[in-house]
């Protein structure tokens, strides 16, 4: 990545963080950002762990998707580049749709990176690449299966079933469903 990023994104409240002060003044920016008045505390901290579509649903049920958006999104300008930095992914789908977003405005977005990609649906990398978005991640269950492994951290049958979830984890899940 080139010198010249302006803005990244990070998306970890909660997972890795307590994150309540940081959210309550992000939520305060955003809405003074678009001449909205905030909601309240209690109101803000009920849509944690809601994703951003559907928190803006809640605290600005009454704004259209265009000004919703843009309390998500924040302020970007035509040719910005961005990073999409996040806690996970699975399939990265919730990605795409902020890429998409994030491209709408102008800017533009090749890369999202994650702390954590479950590693475990191989269409994930390719869809985010069909999209021109290339995945970074710092780990995968794989990583997790790796360790645990080395460090002896649970006996061989357990270790034996998450390789098999991981490999298959569809199939895994089925098969015990029935």
């Amino acid at each position: 990545m080139s010198d010249d990023l302006r803005l990244v994104i990070f998306d970890v409240d909660g997972t890795l963080v307590d994150s309540q002060v940081e959210i309550l003044a992000a939520m305060q920016i955003a809405f003074d950002g678009q001449g909205i008045p905030c909601p309240s505390r209690q109101m803000v901290l009920s849509i944690v762990g809601l994703s951003l579509p559907e928190l803006m649903l809640v605290l600005a049920p009454d704004h259209d998707l265009a000004t919703r958006n843009a309390l998500i999104e924040g302020e970007m300008t035509e040719g910005q580049r961005v990073l999409l930095v996040e806690d996970l992914t699975t399939d990265g789908g919730s990605k795409l749709s902020f890429v998409d977003a994030i491209r709408e405005t102008g800017a533009s977005c090749a890369h999202t990176a994650v702390i954590f990609h479950y590693g475990i649906f191989p269409q994930t990398e390719k869809t985010l690449g069909d999209h021109g978005v290339s995945l970074h991640a710092l780990c995968t269950w794989w990583d997790v299966l790796a360790e645990a492994r080395a460090q002896n951290a649970f006996d061989a049958a357990t270790l034996t079933e998450v390789e098999a979830f991981l490999n298959a984890p569809r199939e895994w899940q089925e098969s015990r469903n029935s």
